[in-house]
């Protein structure tokens, strides 16, 4: 049987779900973080209404960045990987149309595939960096 991914911007009923993706990734750092106001930059995938997998997209120029790809760790290894290439070719789209010349963002060093999936969509590591975090609310 088929299984039907739907990609959309985030409304604030998925903002939970990205929170517990995310926060997954940043170990903890990330609690007390209000979900619930996206600011209409994250895309989710939807597989029979739950969110699968999610991305934040900040247009600009010269660069656009996508950051924060998160998949659901619990989908079977064939469904993350569809997730994943859907969300980032969605990513691309989306900030081509916003006009942006190029698309730069991070890649979690113990994500290898990742940085795989986006080496094969022509992305090119250009440097390795440190993630800062300071809460401001």
């Amino acid at each position: 049987r088929a299984v039907t991914t739907i990609l959309r911007i985030a409304g604030p009923e998925h903002g939970a779900a990205i929170g517990r993706l995310v926060d997954v990734s940043s170990s903890g750092l990330l609690d007390g973080i209000d979900w619930a106001d996206l600011g209409g930059q994250w895309v989710v995938a939807l597989i029979n209404d739950e969110v699968a997998g999610c991305a934040q997209l900040l247009p600009g120029r010269p660069f656009g960045r996508a950051e924060n790809l998160c998949v659901d760790a619990g989908l079977s290894a064939g469904a993350r990987g569809r997730v994943a290439r859907l969300l980032i070719n969605y990513s691309i789209g989306l900030l081509r149309m916003a006009g942006c010349q190029a698309i730069v963002g991070m890649v979690s060093a113990d994500n290898e595939g990742f940085a795989r999936a986006l080496s094969r969509r022509g992305f090119s590591v250009i440097g390795e960096c440190r993630t800062m975090y300071k809460g401001v609310a």
